[in-house]
Formats: structure tokens, sequence, C-alpha cells
């Protein structure tokens, strides 16, 4: 008898406890409905917003639009989203379709009911964006083609008058590695010019002009030095020569006649 009360007791307590489970665990909603703050009911998503499958969630999904040049094909209902469709020539980024473009090399056509459609762009025209109109290809006027235009990129045009030289009035006569010289006639009405050699001087070459420039100038300045040395010596002379030919009574000294 006692172990069939206690088996009771067990089975109740088992049976309250998987209530409670289920309680605190929610409720499993429907496609378009959702669940409410204390999970213990189901409601309709509201307008703008859908659920598409079975949830527990308290949220709905909002409803995309239809945006760059696609357009919608079924609205958005309480349990399946927008469907979106590209325009005629466009291509889609996704699969939703939400947003296309028009790629290089085709361009947008915009037709009388208000609708554009992306058309391969036709012969001698280009497009180097996305969703842009188609543009002729410039033509090379009194220029050579060097690269021809395609339906994704505009013609490289390069002016025939960049590859003629221009005159020019100076002839080179010769050139050196160690110098160069030109020859200029210029010619006039009344006048005509003589013809013209100069040879550049190197840095060198006026560096060492300058270094024997001042070697001679030290030599000149001792010469000069020298030579005014000269009538000193000479003065000396002179005055010694003058103190020999004193008489000798002069001198301090006495002159004894020979015996």
């Amino acid at each position: 008898m006692l172990w069939q009360s206690f088996y009771i007791i067990w089975s109740f307590s088992c049976l309250l406890w998987l209530d409670q489970i289920h309680v605190s665990s929610g409720i499993l909603c429907k496609p378009g409905e959702k669940a409410t703050r204390s999970k213990t009911n189901c409601e309709p998503c509201p307008d703008g917003q859908y659920n598409h499958k079975h949830s527990e969630s308290k949220e709905c999904q909002n409803c995309d639009p239809c945006e760059l040049n696609s357009s919608e094909i079924s609205p958005c209902t309480l349990t399946n989203n927008t469907k979106c469709r590209c325009f005629a020539g466009f291509t889609r980024l996704d699969e939703t379709q939400k947003i296309c473009i028009c790629p290089v090399g085709s361009g947008i056509k915009h037709l009388e009911n208000g609708l554009r459609i992306c058309e391969k762009c036709p012969p001698n025209t280009f497009t180097d964006a996305v969703n842009s109109e188609c543009r002729p290809l410039p033509q090379c006027i009194q220029s050579s083609e060097t690269i021809p235009g395609t339906v994704t990129s505009d013609i490289n045009c390069r002016n025939a008058a960049e590859s003629v030289v221009p005159p020019s009035s100076s002839l080179p006569l010769s050139s050196t590695s160690t110098s160069t010289s030109t020859m200029t006639v210029t010619t006039s009405r009344n006048s005509i010019s003589t013809p013209t050699t100069s040879f550049p001087v190197s840095q060198d070459s006026r560096k060492h002009a300058l270094w024997l420039a001042s070697l001679a100038a030290f030599l000149l300045l001792i010469l000069i030095l020298k030579l005014s040395q000269c009538p000193k010596k000479k003065t000396d002379i002179v005055r010694q020569g003058s103190a020999c030919g004193k008489p000798v009574e002069e001198s301090g000294e006495k002159f004894l006649p020979p015996v």
C-alpha cells in the first residue's frame, strides 16, 4: 500500500513538472502568427510583416519592397514576403530580385509607358558604367586610332600631330663625351648672323684654372717681397764701404811708418 501511494505521488509530480516545462518553453505558432509576450497564446502578424514558418518567436519579419529596376509581382502576405522581378534585360543581384542592374556593355532604354529596359548597346555605341545609357563612340578626326572602341570602352585616339617632329633652327654639328658644339644660323630680311660655336666648360676645368691662378698669385707675391728687400741690402753694402774708406786716425788706430 505504501508503495502504491509513493507511485501515485511521483506520477503526479512528473505531470506537474512536464506542464511547467511546456509553459516555460512557450507555444509553437503557425505561419502568419507570432507568440504573445507571455508566450501563452499566438496572434496574427501586424500589417507589413509576415511569418512563413512555425515559430516560437514573438516577432514577425518585415516585408521587403521591390527596389532598383524591379517590379512587384506578388504583394506581401501574412505568410510570404513580397515577390519581385527584374525589368527586362536587367541582371538580379540575389534570388529575391529586389535590386537589379544593367551591366556594362548594355544600356538603359526608356519606353513610352514609363518603364525602362536594359538592352545590349548597338554598334558604334558603348557604356563604361552600370545602369547607364549607351553613348555613341567618338570619331577620331585628323588622328590615328590606336585602340578601337568596344561596347564597354571608348576609342583611344592619338593626335597625328604628336608624331610629327617640328622643324628646329638649331642644327647639331657634332657631339662627344667631353664637349658638344652647336651651330645656329638665323636669317632675317636684312641681316644674316654668322655661325657661332660654343664649347661648354666643365666644372673640373674651372676648378683647375682657379687653382693655377691662385698658385700664380702666390708666386707673384713672393717675387714682389724678394724684390722689395734688394734696395735695403745695397744700402747696407754702401754703408760698409764708406766705413772702410775712413782715415786710420779717425778709426782710432795709430799709424806707424815703416822703418
